[in-house]
């Protein structure tokens, strides 16, 4: 049998061998929990590119995060249905053409041998191929990082197509931007950079002028449009996403270790809530008050902040892939290709404890060679990344233009020992030994610090929970538990699984579990109080909630739990004065109107309660529960046709909102009454 032929091109045969690796990963990886049920980012990606193809439209919540991936995932699902498998498959064809170009440039730098061992480094290399399959904008990142690079090259060659390279390159680096905003400060650079790079090439200063404001004007083509859309749906004016000045102040603080490390869960909710308890109440606030605080902390403590950019700088070169929502090597169990691939001996990490070294060494002896954009762009990346926090995940755009000098290094020691010229391959295998070496020395780092495994199975089993498999979620969460006992959030999130299907006293014991390891979790506290009242313990389930509005006090949600468990415990007079003091916070809101007439109900205040009614329909002529209980007021106040009215409202709403049982409830009793003209 005669084995299929590589094609001749070298570009060419690094993308089929690319392709075909992560075709392998994607067949090998399908038994994954993660595969089809993505988690955090990913999740909030297919949930929003989901959204867009329904025809719900475009909201604020697209602009938390960068917006050209989650608008890319929904073109695929317009294309090819919402099938995670054609957008994965989709992926690893891009991922294969950003192969494909790391050797058309490494070639076009340093000639074609170190142009195919470039190409050939990309394409196997573990951690690319990892995120190639994962529902995340790194792979479009990577590729931006390498088109950019090429067409920075292409830029200063005479004739048209040095003029089509630089429109292009204004096209890339807009839609780089919109996909990781890392990519500013390196463009920024590069406009006064080229245009010295121009005039050395002896362009012209006409068409030097042109080209440069071909580049501005193909960064604008995507950036103002990009910025107005931000105005127009999230009400500012900016590219930047919304979850900027939270990212600029996670790894910018005088705790920045511990918040570098929080995961997902209520730390993170208090986190993003922090804003609102300083009395930011526009999410569109929120950016620019994390920013204020983290440059506030650079101002106050100028030796902190510059300490801390140092330790980020070690955690940016460390061997090992930091992980953030997910843990590459977590996923090893489920794929040949990354335990070959990606791997850890002790605290040397491969690939990029060997990338990384032989990129410095290429680097130094091809330095005249990398050309006016490389080096800036692997420096200005970098500390863009350093600026904020690091993860292994974020650093991937730097792995195709670190391959090129890497390749040179690797080239360069092989052609050393095979000349035999043994003091230069012995200082530069040296060089290579140093430099892996100092790469694993630091660590473990906070990232590192937890068990990634229960981590994941913890968050696959919250997404079985709110898609309705509470069987499945108590599995995976309870296995999370086994690993982690004190997973105070997995804890509560098992006590939710057990509810849902019906078992309240494993329930109760989980959500208590998770108040005693994580006292400040307001919403194990809320669970906690919601299966107090349950099992009629309504005592404990008050004090729980006061507790949990001690340390939330403006959850409007608490505080009308709070108000029904005082009335169930008999407390009528307590809950009045509790919905009088939060209605004195915010009196626009129906419902709250509602619980306070209810509370005068049980008081025996009837005035009062008759009036709160109103209110309530004041504000809201449809809701249902204020129709009912003024209904039920009118009718024992001998206003039977009037009540019949109200009660006939709440029956027609309770058809609308498609309520079974408040149906038959109403229907029951206005059999008993006769009918009337209408409501009043």
């Amino acid at each position: 049998m005669r084995l299929p032929r590589l094609p001749r091109s070298p570009a060419a045969a690094v993308f089929v061998t690319a392709l075909a690796v992560r075709l392998l990963y994607l067949f090998e990886g399908a038994d994954a929990p993660t595969f089809d049920a993505p988690i955090v980012d990913a999740a909030t990606y297919d949930g929003l590119a989901r959204r867009i193809v329904s025809g719900a439209g475009i909201d604020q919540d697209l602009f938390w995060q960068p917006v050209f991936y989650p608008l890319f995932l929904a073109a695929v699902y317009r294309l090819a249905g919402p099938s995670l498998l054609w957008a994965k498959i989709a992926q690893c064809a891009l991922g294969a053409a950003t192969c494909a170009l790391t050797c058309r440039l490494g070639r076009g730098l340093l000639g074609p041998r170190v142009g195919l061992v470039a190409g050939m480094i990309t394409a196997l290399y573990g951690p690319l191929i990892f995120f190639d399959g994962e529902l995340v904008g790194t792979g479009w990142a990577c590729f931006w990082s390498v088109a950019l690079l090429s067409l920075a090259r292409a830029a200063t060659v005479t004739g048209a197509a040095g003029v089509l390279a630089c429109a292009g390159f204004g096209l890339c680096g807009g839609l780089a931007a919109l996909t990781r905003p890392d990519f500013l400060p390196f463009l920024a650079f590069a406009l006064p950079a080229l245009a010295i790079s121009l005039r050395r090439a002896a362009i012209g200063w006409r068409g030097a002028l042109l080209r440069l404001s071909l580049v501005s004007s193909g960064f604008a083509a995507i950036a103002v449009p990009a910025a107005l859309a931000t105005r127009e749906h999230a009400g500012r004016l900016s590219i930047l996403p919304a979850s900027a000045g939270i990212n600029l102040w996670i790894g910018n603080n005088p705790d920045s270790a511990r918040t570098v490390a929080i995961r997902p869960g209520w730390e993170w909710d208090e986190l993003t809530r922090l804003p609102a308890r300083h009395g930011v109440e526009h999410k569109r606030d929120t950016s620019r008050f994390f920013r204020g605080r983290a440059l506030g902390y650079a101002r106050a403590e100028p030796w902190g902040f510059l300490g801390g950019l140092a330790r980020k700088a070690v955690e940016l070169t460390s061997s090992r892939e930091l992980p953030r929502n997910v843990d590459i090597y977590v996923f090893r169990e489920w794929s040949s290709v990354l335990r070959v691939l990606v791997w850890k001996a002790g605290a040397f990490g491969f690939p990029f404890g060997l990338l990384l070294p032989l990129a410095l060494v290429g680097g130094v002896v091809q330095r005249r060679r990398l050309g006016w954009a490389l080096p800036p762009f692997l420096v200005l990346y970098a500390a863009s990344i350093v600026l904020v926090f690091v993860s292994g995940r974020y650093r991937m755009p730097l792995v195709p233009a670190l391959a090129v000098p890497a390749a040179a290094g690797a080239l360069g020691l092989l052609d050393a020992a095979r000349t035999r010229r043994w003091k230069r391959c012995a200082a530069g295998c040296a060089g290579v030994a140093l430099g892996a070496t100092l790469a694993s020395l630091a660590g473990p780092f906070p990232q590192e610090r937890h068990d990634s495994t229960a981590e994941m199975l913890y968050m696959v089993g919250t997404r079985a929970l709110r898609t309705g498999d509470a069987s499945r979620a108590a599995e995976l969460i309870g296995a999370a538990i086994e690993r982690v006992p004190g997973h105070g959030d997995a804890h509560n999130q098992l006590g939710n699984a057990w509810a849902a299907q019906g078992r309240t006293d494993l329930a109760l014991e989980h959500y208590r579990r998770a108040v005693e390891l994580g006292p400040r979790n307001v919403l194990a506290r809320d669970n906690y109080a919601r299966a107090l009242l349950n099992r009629g313990r309504v005592a404990e389930a008050v004090q729980e909630l006061r507790e949990a509005l001690r340390l939330r006090p403006t959850d409007a949600s608490l505080n009308r739990l709070y108000g029904a468990a005082l009335l169930r415990a008999g407390d009528a007079a307590a809950a009045i004065v509790h919905f009088r003091r939060w209605l004195e916070r915010d009196a626009t809101d129906p419902a709250s109107h509602v619980d306070l007439a209810r509370a005068l109900v049980a008081g025996g205040e009837t005035a009062g309660a008759l009036a709160a009614f109103e209110t309530a329909l004041r504000l809201d002529p449809l809701d249902r529960r204020a129709l009912d209980g003024l209904a039920s007021i009118l009718d024992g106040l001998g206003r039977q046709d009037e009540a019949t009215a109200r009660w006939s409202t709440a029956l027609a709403q309770a058809r609308q909102d498609g309520d079974e049982d408040a149906v038959s409830r109403l229907e029951r009793m206005l059999e008993r009454r006769p009918p009337t003209g209408g409501p009043p």
